[in-house]
Order: C-alpha cells, then sequence, then structure tokens
C-alpha cells in the first residue's frame, strides 16, 4: 500500500520536476533596452513573448523611484539613485541583456528573469551588480518562501 502511494505521489509531482527542468534548460534571450522603468524592471525593445515586454530582474528588490508607489519620500529618494545607477549599469551594457530563467510575474503583466550584461568584459548579473552598489536588497520570494520586502523608509541604503 505505501509503495503504491509513494509511486502515486511520484507520478504525481512528475510534471513540477519536467517544468522546473525545461526552465532550467530553456534558452536565454538576447534583448536591447529600451528603457530602465527603475532599479529592478526595464522594458525589453523586441518581444519576447509576442510583444514588448516589461522585465523584472530576479534576486532583487530596489526603492520605488515613482511617488505614487513609494510608501515615503525617502523611498522615491532612494529609487531616484537606483534607477540612475541602473541606467548607467544598463549603458555600460550597451543597452544590450541576456534574460535567462524567465517567469511570468504573479503579481502584474510582466515578467521576471535573471538578468546579465556584459560589462567591461565580462559577464555581470544586474542583480548582484545593483545589491553589491547598495542600490538594491537580496530579494527572492520564489527561493526562500519570504515574500516581506525591505522597508525602504527606514533605511537610507539597501537593508
Amino acid at each position: 500500500m505505501n509503495l503504491r502511494l509513494i509511486l502515486l505521489a511520484a507520478i504525481a509531482l512528475l510534471p513540477l520536476f519536467v517544468f522546473e527542468a525545461a526552465f532550467a534548460a530553456a534558452p536565454s534571450y538576447r534583448v536591447k533596452i529600451e528603457r530602465v522603468i527603475d532599479g529592478d524592471t526595464f522594458l525589453t525593445d523586441r518581444a519576447v513573448f509576442g510583444r514588448k515586454q516589461k522585465i523584472r530582474v530576479n534576486g532583487m528588490d530596489a526603492p520605488e523611484s515613482d511617488p505614487a508607489q513609494a510608501k515615503c519620500d525617502a523611498e522615491v529618494a532612494l529609487g531616484k539613485a537606483a534607477t540612475a545607477f541602473a541606467l548607467d549599469l544598463a549603458s555600460k551594457g550597451q543597452m544590450r541583456a541576456t534574460l535567462r530563467r524567465i517567469k511570468p510575474d504573479a503579481r502584474s503583466e510582466r515578467y521576471v528573469a535573471d538578468v546579465y550584461l556584459i560589462v567591461d568584459g565580462k559577464r555581470t548579473s544586474w542583480a548582484d551588480a545593483m545589491i553589491e552598489a547598495g542600490h538594491a536588497a537580496a530579494y527572492n520570494p520564489r527561493k526562500t518562501g519570504d515574500f516581506t520586502k525591505p522597508d525602504w523608509c527606514k533605511t537610507e541604503t539597501a537593508p
């Protein structure tokens, strides 16, 4: 009886493993960055999935630069600094990026992806560069299970 339950569970879970493996082995997409929206979001110049697309950088959270989305004036100031740094980073990467492990964002009409740029001849992670510079905090809720975002109103730099 226990063997039968184990077998049924394995069969039921198999699609999840196949789905995750497909994403891991999924091709990368080379895109031109049309516009940096804020520190962790940009617009591609071409369709990744049939139309131009907003891409949110996986693995990090940057403060909001839009006063309508920010929780306080301090977050807006931090958000504008993060956006400026992200624009500079994208410019150093010649406004081109490679997207990997692309998934739909559960909260909006955009996609989440690991984003890499070629800066000074070497592959650079957008998320790592932003975090190391203090313009973002590590944030990967799908990996950690913690969906709590940093409180940018209580800090002068990334938490």
